[in-house]
């Protein structure tokens, strides 16, 4: 599946290949990044969409993690039925706005180190999770990124302001 960047809060959709990924490179164009998409599965009112439109053409994507569908804490088929409405609500607002939802299964470690390279993108954004869990997660995902030559750049869910969610 190729992958589909949104430009601005235009959101004009365009191939990623070679060519983007050189004019990214050589400054001839806007830097690429991906918009990781996590609980927040809405293209209104979510700072990361936000931040990651302002730099640049867009990746929006999202990762299903086996430790979380089939072995987290609560897995059950309500919660993974419920989760995929909200994706495929999402990916049709990302439709209606001239782009593409790129979803994929695995380790998001793993994945978006492998979306980055194929997208060229330079940064990954994503809302900032605050649990136990999803924080080491982040951790490992941030570091696999900064390996590959990949910034990330998290920030709060504008329902998580003045609560937990602090830099």
């Amino acid at each position: 599946m190729p992958v589909r960047t949104t430009p601005g809060l235009r959101c004009d959709t365009r191939r990623v290949g070679e060519e983007a990924r050189d004019r990214a490179s050589n400054g001839s164009g806007p830097a690429v990044s991906l918009l990781w998409f996590r609980r927040d599965l809405r293209v209104h009112d979510l700072p990361a969409l936000a931040a990651a439109v302002g730099g640049g053409p867009v990746v929006p994507c999202f990762v299903f993690d086996d430790r979380l569908i089939s072995r987290g804490r609560f897995p059950s088929p309500e919660r993974t039925g419920f989760m995929l409405g909200c994706l495929a609500e999402l990916r049709e607002s990302l439709r209606e706005l001239g782009s593409e939802l790129h979803l994929r299964r695995g380790d998001p470690a793993e994945v978006l180190v492998e979306l980055a390279g194929l997208a060229g993108a330079e940064r990954v954004h994503f809302t900032r999770d605050v649990n136990p869990w999803a924080t080491r997660r982040d951790r490992e995902v941030g570091e696999a990124l900064a390996g590959a030559g990949v910034a990330s750049a998290s920030g709060c869910s504008s329902s998580a302001r003045g609560h937990a969610c602090t830099p």
